[in-house]
């Protein structure tokens, strides 16, 4: 998987990619758990990758979730179908 478009979420925030909804669902230090159009994903980790309803291959790359108040952020790439 070649990344071709870099994104960041915070949380609180919706991101638009390709047509679909991305939000932070859940996050702590090292994991995330997104919204993709309102369907949540697994318990990610960096390095970990899902699939859009295009068949585009996001790749999560890191994962800040911040202990105590504050905002976290997760940034992700997207790359074409394997």
């Amino acid at each position: 998987n070649v990344c071709t478009e870099k994104y960041k979420v915070l949380e609180g925030e919706v991101q638009i990619v390709e047509g679909d909804s991305i939000s932070i669902n859940y996050i702590d230090v090292d994991s995330t758990a997104l919204s993709v159009n309102g369907a949540i994903t697994s318990d990610l980790l960096e390095g970990q990758t899902f699939e859009l309803t295009n068949g585009q291959i996001v790749t999560i790359e890191d994962v800040s979730g911040v202990p105590g108040p504050g905002v976290g952020e997760v940034k992700f790439c997207l790359s074409s179908s394997y």
